[in-house]
């Protein structure tokens, strides 16, 4: 930001000066984690720094960990810890222990 807003945190976010606005200046699409397998956690950080930045603002947004614990687990639903509690799907290099062989 170069006029009209206040730089925060290293100026990755601004305030505006004359109104309610926050600029954020990393995105999570922006890094294309499938072909830099890198970039994975630097845009699990920038999906996180989005979403507490939006829910600290005010949006609301729906989990379904209230409702998971209300409903019993069926043995026909193998997958349902994946479903709706993680931004992109788990895999083997997401381990950090894998190399360690336990």
């Amino acid at each position: 930001m170069s006029a009209g807003a206040r730089p925060v945190g290293d100026g990755v976010l601004a305030l505006a000066t004359n109104a309610n606005v926050v600029f954020c200046q990393l995105a999570p699409w922006q890094f294309d984690y499938a072909k830099n397998y890198g970039l994975k956690r630097t845009y699990r950080r920038t999906a996180f720094l989005v979403t507490r930045l939006l829910s600290n603002l005010g949006m609301q947004s729906e989990t379904p960990l209230l409702t998971r614990w209300s409903t019993p687990a069926k043995k026909d639903e193998p997958g349902r810890w994946q479903a709706g509690f993680y931004l992109d799907q788990p895999e083997e290099w997401d381990d950090p222990y894998r190399f360690f062989r336990w």
